[in-house]
């Protein structure tokens, strides 16, 4: 529990990554010497940033996709790579909205996943990251029709 300006309190929660914010003289949980008045109590959500990067290249019919994952690292204030991250591939037909998952990648101790396979189509593709409880999701650019 922290004092902020203006006598508001809030309530730290690692396991859920929230904050909890509390109007100055609200009761608590623990308190039960006085009646419970509702609060208004607004939580925020806070996670680490991610970013995805995806380079695509195609040889005939080969495609070959390199991911690079990485995530923010508040011990060092910097933007590091993050090993054993999980991503998901994903491709659309050039000029339509809809992407479909079509492979599932890991990051190796590098923060970087590399995918090949044969595919005639052309397609759009891209890496997302979903989101964890600690840390925001992201998603890459999209990689030129290949």
């Amino acid at each position: 529990m922290a004092a902020l300006a203006g006598g508001a309190t809030v309530a730290w929660s690692s396991t859920r990554s929230t904050w909890t914010w509390r109007p100055a003289g609200a009761k608590t949980d623990l308190e039960t010497d006085r009646p419970l008045v509702r609060q208004n109590a607004p939580t925020t959500d806070l996670r680490l940033g991610s970013s995805a990067y995806l380079i695509s290249r195609r040889d005939g019919r080969r495609i070959t996709l390199s991911s690079s994952i990485h995530r923010f690292n508040p011990a060092t204030y910097a933007t590091e790579p993050w090993p054993g991250a999980r991503g998901e591939l994903q491709l659309r037909k050039p000029g339509t909205a809809a992407w479909t998952t079509f492979k599932h990648v890991t990051a190796d101790s590098r923060g970087e996943a590399t995918e090949s396979f044969d595919l005639a189509a052309r397609y759009d593709y891209r890496l997302l990251i979903p989101d964890t409880a600690d840390t925001w999701g992201s998603t890459s650019s999209t990689a030129a029709k290949l």
